[in-house]
């Protein structure tokens, strides 16, 4: 992708497809660094705590697992923002990647929660499903950032039509 990007540049191109290219670049050093985390930590977690006999709770599995999904799903969004640079998409992208920054803090909050009412393996796994948290969170900064590309730069979030887009997006 880096070479293409500065083949299209040696080519001589007009100040928005540089604007695409240069954002072409930093989604794939993004893409990179999120392959990173996911390889180097989060896969060791799970791995971690099978050898030590550790489990999350029935509740912190679920709760990992949809921010998983979503994470999975903002994922493929962002692929379609940079295919389309469509700004409606990338409007829809930055209002998911903050509900996910929601999902996340209301997650860490249930899990303290469980924490305080002793339920069982919340507190041996509490620190694997705090860093799990905290890298899908910081992941999913890493694949939306694009959206913020794609917006103009006068579109402050699009927090008003994105909520309206998610709201009849299927």
């Amino acid at each position: 992708v880096r070479a293409y990007a500065v083949d299209l540049t040696r080519k001589g191109i007009n100040d928005k497809d540089q604007r695409k290219v240069t954002a072409l670049l930093r989604y794939t050093a993004s893409l990179e660094n999120a392959g990173d985390v996911i390889c180097k930590t989060m896969i060791g977690i799970p791995e971690a705590m099978k050898k030590e006999g550790k489990c999350f709770s029935e509740a912190g599995k679920e709760e990992l697992n949809s921010l998983f999904r979503y994470l999975i799903g903002n994922t493929q969004l962002s692929a379609e923002v940079i295919m389309a640079w469509n700004q409606d998409t990338a409007r829809i992208l930055v209002q998911r990647k903050r509900e996910l920054k929601t999902m996340c803090h209301d997650s860490s909050r249930q899990h303290i929660n469980r924490l305080s009412d002793g339920v069982s393996n919340a507190m041996e796994s509490s620190s694997a499903h705090l860093d799990l948290i905290s890298d899908m969170r910081w992941i999913n900064t890493q694949v939306a950032s694009i959206g913020y590309d794609v917006l103009p730069e006068t579109d402050a979030s699009g927090d008003e039509i994105a909520d309206l887009m998610v709201a009849h997006h299927p």
